[in-house]
């Protein structure tokens, strides 16, 4: 698989970052407190130089450097929710490895381990590997969100990828341009089953609109599955942020579930301006 590379020089550059805006490591993404800005999007170590060839790539994850998800909003519970691993396919290769369990304590009020992600704005393009792993991931009968797409303050997220029954699809709202939060219509939308033991590679092309304008496409492996035109976030609250990971709001206060734990594999996370594309977001599955 193609990789961006990135030289260790750019780790003094990383620390001084961390020194002069303090530690960014946990908190909401959309704390007042924190900056929310175009300079945010470059603090990574992979994304503080950049060609113009790659200037479309607003924010890159590939494990392959030190602190991964450096500036952004880590929401882990324990030393087990998140880990740098080797891909179990290629083996050189690493791999941010997410572990959610039933008795985790609650971060941000939910059962979690998630990456929420700064950047903000109307239009972006959204990429990701996931594997399913064959242990670790055992079908289960209520749902879980493994990205979403949320709004502050503004209630269930308005965009949503969820897994139940080994369905991946996605939770849209249908009425986003209501007022309040309580206006939850939402429709599912099946991206695919589950396929344990294989990466497979999403990309997400969002236009946030709370009118006609509003924008989502979805390819899986390439093919593009859906292109849904029209409201699709609320009108009363701000453009939505990224998070991605495992959350299950139904192991909330110590609730049980078929299963008890939950384990995803992620790489080749990007986040690309509107001069990106389906090539340039879509690196070859492995």
């Amino acid at each position: 698989m193609a990789r961006f590379n990135i030289k260790k020089a750019i780790i003094p550059l990383q620390l001084f970052l961390t020194s002069l805006f303090g530690s960014l490591g946990n908190g909401d993404p959309r704390n007042s407190d924190l900056p929310i800005c175009s300079m945010c999007n470059v603090l990574g170590t992979k994304n503080a130089f950049q060609t113009p060839e790659d200037s479309y790539r607003v924010y890159l994850e590939n494990f392959e450097e030190e602190a991964p998800f450096f500036s952004q909003s880590r929401q882990f519970a324990d030393l087990h929710s998140f880990n740098v691993v080797a891909d179990p396919d290629l083996g050189p290769n690493k791999v941010g490895r997410f572990e959610l369990r039933d008795s985790d304590p609650q971060v941000k009020r939910g059962t979690r381990a998630e990456v929420g992600f700064r950047t903000v704005e109307k239009e972006l393009w959204y990429a990701y590997s996931i594997y399913f792993p064959v242990e670790g991931y055992e079908s289960d009968n209520t749902p879980e969100i493994i990205s979403q797409w949320h709004q502050l303050r503004g209630g269930s997220p308005p965009n949503a990828i969820q897994v139940e029954n080994d369905e991946i699809y996605l939770r849209s709202i249908c009425k986003g341009n209501g007022s309040g939060i309580d206006d939850h219509l939402f429709t599912n939308y099946t991206l695919g089953k589950v396929e344990r033991g294989k990466w497979q590679r999403f990309v997400f092309h969002l236009i946030h609109s709370p009118g006609d304008d509003g924008l989502i496409e979805i390819w899986l492996n390439g093919e593009n599955i859906y292109n849904l035109n029209g409201p699709n976030m609320r009108k009363e609250f701000g453009l939505p942020y990224f998070k991605m990971g495992i959350y299950k709001w139904r192991w909330n206060d110590d609730s049980k579930t078929l299963t008890n734990r939950r384990i995803l594999l992620f790489d080749d996370i990007i986040i690309g301006n509107k001069e990106a594309s389906l090539e340039k977001m879509a690196f070859v599955v492995k």
